[in-house]
């Protein structure tokens, strides 16, 4: 398990006034499940995974990895290399660069047949894919998601959804997806995390006793009514410009 205990962070504007981004806020991120957090616009939740990530520095607190796991961030647009093919792509973050596990890695994201193509030419869903299986080439324990799913065609959405818990369940890969989607959390995760904007202290977490076989039934279930009720409840008093989504 990864820990954020009493995590800082502020920023100065151009006129040197401090701007508070979120104060001695804690959580856990459970280890080898879909963690999810949700947050309205303006909530500081890319500032956040950055800081997990280590691609920023947070003011005051810690985060603590005792076993010292490899972190990953994917961000909301498409990361993998134009110029490269799927194949190039993955092996540039390989730990293990051997054909076997670079063309394993692909088949486990569904890219199986298309080791060769260049990704330039294809939809935002094939290039998650690519970046999902450099994370996972790069043996990374903890994969941060950015909002990545905003421009996949509600088509194509499905399948990365279950592919990600996929991945979760069988290689045991930790995942924490920041998201404004209520629905998107829901159906995903093993447990949510919700941030307002602002936020100061623990963080509420909500842990989802639900089956890992999701499918189009999910939606009328009790459970899922429940859940997402108590979220849009816990976020009731927040302004009508922190826009959140509520489905899929």
């Amino acid at each position: 398990m990864i820990s954020v205990k009493n995590l800082s962070k502020e920023f100065l504007d151009y006129t040197g006034y401090r701007i508070p981004v979120f104060n001695n806020i804690s959580f856990n991120i459970d280890e080898g499940r879909v963690n999810s957090l949700i947050a309205p616009l303006g909530s500081g939740k890319s500032t956040l995974l950055k800081i997990v990530a280590g691609l920023l520095k947070y003011d005051d607190g810690e985060i603590i990895n005792p076993n010292n796991h490899k972190i990953v961030f994917i961000p909301s647009k498409p990361s993998s290399f134009p110029w490269f093919s799927v194949k190039e792509n993955i092996q540039l973050a390989a730990v293990d660069s051997s054909k076997k596990n670079v063309f394993s890695l692909i088949q486990k994201v569904g890219l199986e047949g298309y080791e060769n193509h260049h990704p330039h030419n294809n939809s935002i869903g094939f290039r998650f894919r690519i970046s999902l299986a450099r994370a996972l080439a790069a043996d990374a324990k903890l994969i941060l998601l950015d909002e990545p799913f905003n421009e996949i065609p509600s088509v194509y959405k499905n399948d990365i959804y279950k592919l990600i818990r996929k991945i979760s369940q069988e290689l045991k890969t930790t995942f924490l997806l920041a998201t404004t989607n209520i629905t998107e959390a829901v159906y995903l995760s093993d447990k949510i995390i919700l941030m307002k904007k602002n936020s100061e202290g623990e963080l509420k977490e909500i842990y989802l006793e639900l089956s890992s076989q999701r499918d189009i039934s999910f939606f009328f279930g009790k459970n899922y009514i429940e859940i997402k009720s108590e979220i849009e409840q816990y976020f009731k008093r927040e302004q009508a410009d922190q826009f959140f989504k509520v489905t899929l």
